[in-house]
């Protein structure tokens, strides 16, 4: 945002605050409420959304989750240096500004140590701004940022690492949703009354929630409910090379990247959305390769249980730490856009409560056979 487009957004909120606190009732303390009628926000010179990074983070509070040693913080290092040098991040261009990374689980030492093996020689950016203490949200972080923008007005981005240094005082009497609530309100209060991105490091559980992975993130609904934006860092096994980046929000499609961290330069690198690493090879799947084999091998169309795929599969391709059905079950579904793009459909359909999965390269499943009919 341009110093042209503040302006003009400060001054529509101070008229409509004025005109509304005008109409407040007379003799009571009790401001009345700020309102604006439909035509007149129709009509309001609003400036658009800002972006920091193009596609995946606008101006707004985006809480980062993932479980411990997870590299978050390299991820997060990255963000800054991209954004204070105007160079892209993860693949996507970035607008370059101003930026405070409150590092506040490390000191000046290893931020230089660390910033030195992602930045492998080059110059660092002098406009990103390193900081490894800050008050509490109840205790005067608002007011201490307030005072950096002040003096760096360019800035557009703040990377809080992490949430838990500045979580306000609870109480045996607070309730924890609310308590997760307000901290992220106060923390969206800063994001907006400044126009920037804040983006707020959280932990994720390390128990994996197949229904939605941002249930993965610790703590209440209130953290994630409260937030205008979340990425989750998720894989499988820690062991594995892949690990997936999962952003939702309020301005931001849904979507799902897939990232690797390169341990040399210690900077994650893009590798595509859902299914990239799956269709490049670049990441080993059993249950794919044995969906693949059995539809090589039956081009007509197959279709049976999960403990039928796993033990018609297993003779096709040697697979020995995949034993459990009720596994590849789950994991069919989560591979339907790969499949998808390599030609094999999927359907999963009941009978006799048994529950069925057909694959086919010939979609639709009109083939003669009834779909749950297996003669393997």
């Amino acid at each position: 945002m341009n110093e042209r487009e503040r302006t003009a957004l400060d001054a529509f909120a101070r008229e409509l605050s004025a005109r509304e606190q005008a109409r407040a009732e007379p003799g009571t303390s009790v401001p009345g409420l700020e309102s604006i009628r439909a035509d007149e926000l129709q009509a309001a010179d609003i400036p658009p959304l800002q972006w920091v990074v193009d596609g995946i983070l606008p101006q707004g509070m985006t809480l980062l989750a993932a479980p411990p040693k997870y590299g978050k913080s390299w991820l997060c290092l990255d963000l800054c240096i991209s954004v204070a040098s105007g160079r892209p991040f993860l693949g996507f261009s970035t607008h370059q500004s101003e930026v405070l990374y409150l590092a506040l689980e490390d000191g000046y030492r290893r931020l230089k140590d660390r910033m030195g093996r992602v930045l492998d020689g080059e110059k660092a950016p002098n406009k990103l701004y390193f900081a490894v203490a800050a008050l509490a949200l109840d205790k005067g972080l608002a007011q201490q940022v307030d005072e950096f923008v002040a003096a760096h007005p360019d800035t557009r981005l703040i990377v809080l690492d992490v949430l838990a240094r500045v979580r306000s005082t609870a109480t045996r009497q607070t309730d924890g949703y609310r308590l997760d609530y307000e901290d992220m309100a106060r923390l969206q209060a800063i994001a907006t009354r400044h126009n920037l991105a804040l983006v707020v490091v959280h932990h994720a559980r390390k128990m994996k929630d197949e229904s939605d992975v941002f249930n993965s993130i610790s703590g209440t609904n209130g953290l994630f409910g409260g937030a205008d934006g979340a990425w989750v860092l998720q894989k499988d096994k820690r062991a594995e090379a892949v690990t997936c980046l999962h952003i939702t929000g309020r301005e931001v499609p849904s979507e799902t990247y897939e990232l690797s961290l390169d341990k040399a330069s210690c900077r994650w690198k893009l590798l595509g959305t859902a299914g990239a690493a799956l269709r490049t090879g670049a990441v080993r799947d059993p249950v794919l390769e044995m969906i693949r084999a059995l539809a090589r091998k039956r081009p007509e169309g197959w279709a049976g249980t999960s403990a039928q795929l796993l033990a018609e599969g297993q003779a096709l391709v040697n697979s020995p730490g995949l034993t459990d059905p009720a596994a590849i079950g789950r994991r069919i579904p989560e591979l339907q856009t790969v499949l998808a793009a390599e030609g094999i459909f999927w359907q999963r359909r009941t009978k006799d409560g048994r529950t069925l999965h057909s694959f086919s390269t010939n979609p639709p499943w009109g083939t003669g056979r009834e779909v749950g009919d297996h003669d393997g």
